[in-house]
């Protein structure tokens, strides 16, 4: 005697809300990967009739506000501590074209204030890529 199966009852998978899931994580993951790269410290950036397009800026940030208070990553650093935390910082760089710090400086400081930060810098072997805001109608031009 052969025995019937028993038909199997169709189960529908709700797939509605699953599109607004998936809108809601790219959400969330855009607005804190933006909120990461930014110190919250408030900069008057110096102003240049023609600067390039980076594109994406690298991952390390250092920033130089308008009382000289030095910033990597947001975090507070003095000038003895900026290099050896770079270099760890660098060192995570998987290829040397990763190996970049964006320097965002108030444009009110000295230069006997700026130079000693930027000549730190210098000393991690690292290319220094500095941001500013463009004051003629040129378009910024690509840094290829």
């Amino acid at each position: 005697m052969i025995k019937r199966r028993k038909p199997r009852p169709f189960v529908d998978i709700p797939t509605a809300s699953m599109g607004d899931v998936a809108f809601n994580l790219i959400s969330f993951f855009l607005v804190c990967s933006t909120v990461a790269q930014e110190s919250g410290v408030k900069i008057e950036l110096p102003k240049a009739a023609e600067l390039a397009n980076l594109g994406k800026p690298p991952a390390v940030v250092v920033t130089l506000d308008n009382q000289a208070d030095i910033r990597l990553q947001g975090q507070l650093v003095g000038i003895q501590d900026l290099e050896l935390k770079l270099e760890l910082l660098l060192a995570q760089a998987k290829n040397p074209q990763a190996k970049k710090i964006y320097f965002k400086c108030d444009r009110g400081l000295d230069r006997r204030r700026f130079e000693p930060v930027i000549e730190t810098l210098a000393k991690t072997g690292a290319t220094i890529v500095m941001s500013g805001e463009r004051t003629g109608g040129n378009p910024p031009r690509s840094s290829k």
